[in-house]
């Protein structure tokens, strides 16, 4: 009886349970989705046995059986697997299964480990952004003032206090032996931080990119500042539209004379309405502009059709290898990340308890969210129903999105 070898390709992920399989192919982006059955299935737990690495014996008798074979030609035909007859091949293919390697200090550091010493200095090289609102005063009365900013960076009046220009020299000084490479700035007003100027010339001693976040209703006080940015092209800022942002607010703002790319507009959308006028403003504008989703918690309906992903959305975004390690790992947009408070406190996510205060060493503080954390780690293996779902790894990691929401899958896959 002619016997021969059956394996997956090593750049092919595959993923299973009773009645489904899901084959991810890396070169193409392309996903292809099986039912399977009770005989197909015994070939699959085989291919995913970690010990077969990929690989197993399929005889000739088994290869007359239709539903084996059809399914075989099916992988074929998409360059999912390959068979090797044993006359000519009589070794098992060595096939390089796409397992990631976690670094065995993240291990500890998750595991049972307590002793910071042991990671050393190096484990604030974690850490990549560092964002830092530098005041909470503001005389406007925006509408949804401490909602924008649990979805993303946005100018708030939830907490009370002023940074000192000291603690925040401290705080950059440190973050120079880290893995930062990007500084955020955020307020309240930041045009009313007392210590703004000193602040412009203190952040020229250091290498990070740095954003500013201002209300665009605060233009007029910023231009004040301008000659500084002029000055530093690493200084970039960021100005926070919505729907009601008047044209001449935006044209002002275009009469700055600091090169174009050191300003960018972020505009939240709560309805179909509001993207519109965003997208347009972008487009007369020639706006370097991002529109961001808003749940506002009437507005679900908006939501479920133009930001919750179909299955078909998720097999459309292209992952490369990396990308898919790192989802199994961890939370792709809180990863790396620590944001400080003007009162000192200092979160990991804006929608998460504090994990410490701005007077501790920042290692200490990667330390412990990497210890004891629940953002940077927050992957869909650790939540129902995405935990049981093929398309868990394919799909982005957990976002604010679904924080805010209270629904930790923002799609028509498993609704």
């Amino acid at each position: 009886m002619k016997k021969y070898w059956l394996f997956i390709e090593s750049y092919i992920f595959f993923w299973a349970n009773e009645n489904n399989a899901l084959f991810y192919n890396t070169l193409s982006g392309k996903s292809s989705f099986f039912h399977i059955t009770p005989i197909v299935k015994e070939i699959i737990n085989q291919l995913i046995d970690k010990d077969n690495f990929y690989c197993t014996e399929i005889t000739e008798q088994q290869l007359i059986q239709k539903e084996i074979s059809s399914f075989i030609n099916q992988l074929r035909n998409e360059f999912i697997c390959d068979l090797l007859p044993q006359s000519a091949f009589s070794q098992k293919p060595l096939v390089i299964v796409p397992v990631v390697n976690v670094n065995e200090n993240l291990k500890l550091i998750t595991g049972d480990s307590n002793d910071f010493q042991f990671f050393g200095k190096h484990i604030a090289n974690n850490l990549h952004t560092m964002t830092i609102r530098l005041n909470s005063e503001c005389k406007n009365q925006c509408k949804y003032c401490t909602s924008y900013e649990k979805q993303f960076n946005w100018c708030s009046k939830k907490a009370n206090g002023i940074l000192s220009i000291e603690r925040i020299d401290d705080i950059l000084t440190q973050l120079t032996y880290s893995g930062v490479t990007h500084v955020q700035f955020i307020g309240g007003d930041i045009t009313l931080y007392p210590h703004l100027k000193e602040l412009l010339l203190l952040i020229n001693s250091f290498p990070f990119k740095i954003t500013f976040y201002v209300n665009i209703q605060h233009i007029n006080s910023l231009s004040k500042f301008m000659e500084y940015f002029h000055l530093n092209k690493l200084l970039h800022i960021c100005l926070l539209a919505n729907c009601n942002t008047k044209e001449e607010e935006i044209e002002k703002s275009l009469l700055w004379s600091i090169e174009k790319e050191q300003i960018s507009y972020c505009f939240p959308v709560s309805s179909i309405n509001d993207f519109n006028y965003a997208s347009s403003m972008i487009e007369k504008f020639h706006l370097k502009g991002s529109i961001l989703p808003f749940y506002t918690h009437t507005n679900q309906s908006f939501f479920k059709e133009y930001v919750y992903q179909e299955e078909e959305d998720i097999s459309g975004l292209h992952r490369n290898k990396k990308n898919i390690f790192a989802n199994q790992q961890i939370n792709t947009h809180f990863f790396g990340h620590l944001q400080i408070d003007c009162d000192g406190k200092v979160y990991s996510n804006a929608n998460m308890e504090s994990i410490g205060d701005s007077e501790e060493k920042i290692s200490e503080l990667v330390f412990k969210e990497m210890k004891n954390g629940k953002a940077w780690f927050l992957t869909r293996d650790k939540v129902s129903p995405c935990k049981d779902c093929l398309f868990r790894y394919l799909c982005p990691s957990p976002s604010n999105y679904e924080l805010v929401i209270g629904k930790p899958n923002l799609c028509h896959v498993k609704p």
